[in-house]
């Protein structure tokens, strides 16, 4: 529910461009709608997010992830530094 409602078109859309034609081997949208998932669903951090998505397959169906591959910890911190440069973006869309 909160990532059909979420205004965040414009901010995938700069961070779409931002990545162009770079390695798509996790997609922005996914990446993000994880994020907002661990939110919602209480995980204090990436280790305990990532190990939910290792174990549910739902979830990281509903996140945008294809298959059975987590993306690893260094993959998070390399797009949370993206999301930090994008802090006014964020702010709008909370």
């Amino acid at each position: 529910l909160v990532l059909e409602y979420m205004p965040d078109e414009e901010l995938m859309r700069q961070l779409e461009k931002e990545r162009n034609k770079g390695r798509d081997d996790y997609p922005v949208r996914a990446m993000w709608n994880s994020i907002l998932a661990g939110i919602v669903y209480q995980h204090e951090t990436i280790e305990k997010l990532r190990r939910e998505l290792g174990r549910n397959g739902q979830l990281r169906f509903m996140c945008g992830f294809k298959g059975e591959t987590v993306p690893p910890a260094w993959v998070y911190t390399r797009f949370l530094k993206k999301i930090i440069n994008h802090a006014e973006e964020v702010d709008k869309i909370m």
